[in-house]
């Protein structure tokens, strides 16, 4: 998402169950109740390490100083059961809570850090990356029916890919920008998970 307050790029992902993951871990596990009481564990390449990745393609077409701002959107399916952030830069929340959170970013951030020249020559320069030609869309099924094949033959594949209420109050973020000068000033917090460490 392209807007005033800086460049918004999410990593969104559909699961259920209970979800525990750490910042500096490279996956994560997600937990289902299975059969007669026991859990079924399944890893998947830690989230914000592969928006990171995202993010650092952006930076390298579009430029250091551009905000950008990294948000881990799961289902609300789900429950992020324990999740460990040290991070200014990032946060993981259900979708149920991500207008709120876009609500509260852009209430903190009470000036305009992308002009609209700014943004539609953003938008100029990432609108071919999204119109792939037929060999990729392609390439694409082809992939997602292999995945779907392999967990449906419940091989678990790490290769494929803390919320919570006090987040939000204490909510601060800095972009992704080694040269941005409108980060948000300092401020601690309390959370035990530390979603938005500062």
């Amino acid at each position: 998402m392209v807007c005033p307050k800086g460049i918004f790029v999410f990593e969104s992902k559909n699961y259920s169950g209970y979800v525990f993951g750490n910042e500096r871990h490279e996956y994560w596990t997600q937990t289902l109740p299975g059969r007669n009481g026991r859990t079924i564990k399944h890893h998947f390449y830690n989230p914000i390490i592969q928006n990171r990745n995202h993010i650092k393609c952006l930076h390298q077409f579009l430029g250091n100083a551009l905000p950008i701002w990294s948000i881990i959107v799961f289902s609300d399916r789900c429950t992020l059961k324990s999740i460990s952030i040290q991070s200014c830069d990032t946060i993981v929340i259900n979708l149920r809570v991500l207008p709120s959170l876009i609500y509260s970013i852009f209430a903190q951030l009470q000036y305009n850090i992308l002009s609209n020249a700014d943004i539609n020559n953003i938008i100029l320069k990432l609108y071919p990356l999204t119109q792939p030609d037929t060999a990729e869309k392609a390439q694409h099924i082809s992939d997602v029916a292999r995945l779907v094949y392999s967990k449906r033959r419940h091989i678990d594949d790490p290769a494929v890919k803390a919320y919570s209420r006090q987040a939000l109050q204490n909510f601060q973020l800095r972009p992704h920008s080694a040269h941005a000068p409108h980060a948000l000033p300092h401020r601690r917090h309390r959370c035990r998970n530390r979603p938005f460490s500062c």
